[in-house]
């Protein structure tokens, strides 16, 4: 006691105190739940359980449920599914399965008192009975109400199945990640097995994977699967499901995982990312999607997938490849395949020198600071302290914007950035869904982006091209029911317009030269107008990322070879095996017609000597095939200077010298034009002294001695014209 004669309360009794008040909070809630559950029953339709188990339902665009979807033999039976495989998801999962009845109260309690503490609902404490009654009845919201109802239905499903049916049940609707439900289907995929061939570590993988599967399975994160695998092990030792050497075996086992695609179905996926877009949609988990019974529609088209499959694995070529198709006209991702696990929203990756057109050129071309003509300078240069260099260090001097597109030059396009600002540029990417990200400077111009770019997002770019210039976000999905065949979910396209319809089709025709003799000319075999964009990531050490982007008026393709985890390199560049891949894909789906030329794009004649000097003047009407190259520009952007070089040919400041024993004539001349001195004597025939062609500025021509009476001379200016025939200009007689 104090002075006061009362007692003192020590610090340690306040907290025996408040962790008895807990305890005691705790039992009463737990206490409150099991009076619930036990006074009152649950409606449940046991159909629903039974069909959980079944594969998702997702169907291809022509409405027909998806091949991996549809296959028979995805289930496996309670005595298919080895004890290996039960015991460890009962280990990590639910160790007191066989002897609950849907409600491990020890459990429960535990949960309960660090919610308390928590002042949340975080922690649940479900069995694997309870799992099946949220995944198939109920949604994933964490609240009383919800863990009430869980409650319920759990012990009405322990009273109208056994302990085998419900384990048989939860073991094939679990998610394993990449499109994979069941644990038959996710031993095929992960580790080329049969479950009855499952060792105790792949067991534990599985048990692994089920927490987060989207993120923590085999192939998108071994690492952390495995050392979550472990602890299951551990789990399963402590509770005498496996023996000491069993256990010290399975710790140090190798692994391998296979990554097979079930049945030769190589829709799987597009059927996983399919299904992460619905539920992103939904804002619904991928299990809850399935286990709920709500069917998916995708625009996934089995010709284009067999197309991308037979391109990609038909090629001699090792190392990990990928390859997407997009429907230009409705913005859809219609095929996906790759020989690893993609997830297309978070497989973000730097895109090189595919990035140009997007970020560059069509910013460029857009507020006319630059066309197809436009010269650029490809010398080695630095921009302040950013030195880009060209592949293989070759630069090619004064060079049109549309030879420095299609040859993939890298000094141009960096020259092309600053001329519009790099703000511009990446304003130009987030039109299209690119994120350029914060600090960007003028190597965004060769693709280099803070986090990187999706297949999708890229892809999507060039579908803008393709499509005119409006953009729309490339979609896998189209449409979403529910269990009741209700409609919860179309898509509108809302295509938006990033670039004009002549600055599309103006990058579109300069990626078409690229696709016939430039770093894509892989592609010229073809036979029918395609456009293509490569593009190579890496160093002096080797490459990490090659791709090829290309596209027809109908459909949009990328092929991309590289190192998913950057432990090796590649020796790949764009325009090799990617652009082969693109052009058997091609060879398969066909043309799609050539690009329309829309209102707006003017061909021109340009004078090609005055082009070769870096200026756009229009060529004279007279002038020869030879002497001018034809380009197209937007029509309110044309040259305006024309040259008239070929409307009168002459020979400028045209003067003659008499010296004692010899005559010297001089002109200044042109090179697009011939020049041809005759000497006119006074009682002689006419004679050539000279024929002179492809000279520029001043010429001097010199005749020999002559005798008494100095002879006069001509000069006459000329040029070939289409036929071979020679048009005459100004003669200019010269005499003394």
């Amino acid at each position: 006691m104090n002075r006061s004669g009362k007692f003192k309360t020590s610090a340690f009794t306040r907290i025996i105190f408040a962790v008895a008040l807990t305890g005691l909070i705790a039992a009463l809630a737990t206490a409150a739940i099991a009076l619930m559950y036990l006074n009152s029953g649950e409606s449940v339709d046991f159909a629903r359980l039974r069909t959980a188990a079944k594969p998702p339902e997702i169907y291809a665009a022509n409405g027909e449920l998806a091949k991996y979807c549809a296959r028979s033999d995805s289930y496996a039976t309670y005595d298919e599914i080895p004890d290996i495989v039960k015991d460890a998801f009962i280990a990590v999962e639910d160790k007191r399965f066989w002897s609950h009845n849907g409600i491990d109260y020890i459990r429960m309690a535990g949960a309960a008192l660090k919610n308390i503490k928590s002042g949340s609902f975080a922690e649940g404490g479900s069995t694997i009975t309870q799992q099946l009654a949220k995944n198939i009845y109920l949604s994933s919201e964490k609240s009383l109400e919800r863990k009430i109802k869980e409650a319920r239905i759990a012990v009405t499903l322990e009273k109208n199945f056994s302990k085998e049916q419900l384990l048989e049940y939860y073991l094939n609707m679990l998610y394993f990640g990449n499109g994979e439900y069941g644990v038959k289907n996710a031993a095929r995929r992960y580790f080329g097995k049969s479950l009855d061939k499952v060792s105790p570590l792949e067991a534990a993988m599985l048990a692994a994977t089920v927490k987060a599967p989207s993120n923590v399975n085999p192939l998108n994160d071994l690492q952390a699967t495995h050392e979550r695998a472990l602890i299951v092990l551990d789990l399963m030792h402590e509770q005498g499901l496996i023996d000491d050497n069993t256990h010290n075996v399975a710790q140090n086992a190798k692994i391998v995982i296979k990554n097979e695609l079930n049945e030769n179905n190589f829709d799987q996926i597009y059927l996983s990312n399919a299904l992460a877009e619905a539920s992103s949609i939904l804002g619904i988990s991928e299990k809850e999607l399935v286990a709920k019974g709500y069917k998916v529609f995708t625009y996934l088209d089995y010709d284009k997938l067999d197309a991308l499959v037979k391109s990609i694995d038909g090629s001699e070529t090792h190392g990990i490849k990928a390859g997407l198709s997009a429907d230009v006209n409705n913005y859809a991702l219609d095929a996906v395949y790759a020989d690893f696990a993609l997830d297309l929203a978070g497989f973000a990756r730097q895109s090189g020198s595919a990035l140009k057109p997007l970020v560059a050129y069509a910013p460029a071309f857009e507020c006319g600071i630059l066309s197809p003509a436009g010269i650029l300078d490809d010398s080695r240069k630095s921009f302040g302290d950013y030195s880009p260099s060209n592949y293989g260090d070759i630069y090619y001097g004064d060079v049109s914007a549309r030879r420095a597109l299609s040859l993939s030059l890298n000094v141009p396009a960096v020259q092309t950035l600053q001329s519009i600002g790099v703000d511009e540029g990446a304003a130009a990417l987030a039109s299209m869904g690119i994120d350029a990200g914060d600090n960007a400077d003028l190597a965004l111009a060769l693709g280099a982006t803070q986090a990187g770019v999706s297949f999708p997002d890229l892809l999507g770019g060039y579908t803008t091209l393709a499509s005119g210039g409006d953009y729309a976000r490339l979609a896998l999905v189209s449409a979403i029911f529910d269990a009741d065949d209700n409609a919860v979910y179309r898509r509108n396209i809302d295509a938006k317009p990033v670039f004009s319809p002549q600055t599309s089709y103006l990058i579109t025709d300069c990626l078409v030269d690229c696709a016939c003799d430039g770093t894509a000319k892989k592609l010229s075999p073809l036979g029918f107008t395609v456009a293509a964009k490569t593009g190579t990531v890496g160093s002096s050490e080797g490459n990490h990322d090659a791709y090829c982007v290309a596209y027809t008026p109908s459909c949009a393709a990328l092929f991309w070879t590289g190192s998913p985890d950057y432990s090796q390199f590649v020796s790949d560049t764009g325009g090799g095996t990617p652009t082969i891949f693109a052009r058997e894909f091609f060879d398969v789906v066909g043309s799609g017609g050539e690009f329309k030329r829309p209102d707006g794009i003017t061909q021109v004649r340009l004078d090609a000597y005055d082009l070769k000097q870096g200026k756009l003047t229009i060529a004279s009407p007279y002038a020869p095939r030879y002497a001018c190259e034809t380009e197209l520009f937007a029509s309110d952007r044309l040259p305006v200077d024309v040259n008239t070089t070929f409307d009168r040919p002459s020979a400028a400041n045209a003067r003659i010298e008499y010296g004692g024993d010899a005559v010297t004539i001089a002109f200044d001349a042109d090179p697009r034009l011939c020049y041809r001195v005759i000497k006119k004597g006074f009682l002689s025939r006419d004679s050539i002294v000279a024929d002179i062609s492809d000279r520029e500025g001043v010429v001097t021509v010199s005749d020999g001695a002559y005798s008494l009476f100095p002879p006069s001379y001509a000069i006459i200016p000329y040029y070939l014209d289409d036929r071979g025939e020679e048009t005459v200009g100004e003669v200019v007689v010269l005499r003394q």
